[in-house]
């Protein structure tokens, strides 16, 4: 028997995953909520959109950093980039800043 949690996944997935998306990332700025996905909370959403990723057709020559030997692409594992819009940056007032954030548990390539 499925938990009431399958259930709404399976209901989630006959969405488009772009649709799924806009709808984390719309909760994450805490704007209007698409009436079409009130009924969901944000975490079964999430696992909704996990679940409906592409995988990768042919050879998967991605390479976790231990098994890298090249020095160049090891130094440059070190830099970060961060991407993100704007208006998700609240000013503390204090010459500080806070970056709204919401804990994404998959690897999403749409942007």
């Amino acid at each position: 028997m499925k938990s009431e949690e399958e259930i709404l996944i399976e209901e989630l997935k006959l969405f488009k995953v772009e649709d799924l998306y806009k709808e984390v990332k719309t909760r994450n700025y805490r704007t209007k909520k698409d009436q079409r996905f009130q009924k969901y909370p944000l975490s079964t959403v999430i696992k909704a959109l996990n679940g409906s990723q592409k995988v990768i057709y042919g050879v998967d020559d991605r390479q976790d950093l231990y098994q890298v030997n090249n020095q160049s692409i090891l130094q440059n594992a070190d830099s970060v980039v961060s991407l993100f819009y704007a208006n998700g940056v609240i000013d503390n007032g204090d010459g500080t800043s806070t970056l709204v954030t919401i804990q994404l548990l998959l690897v999403c390539n749409w942007f």
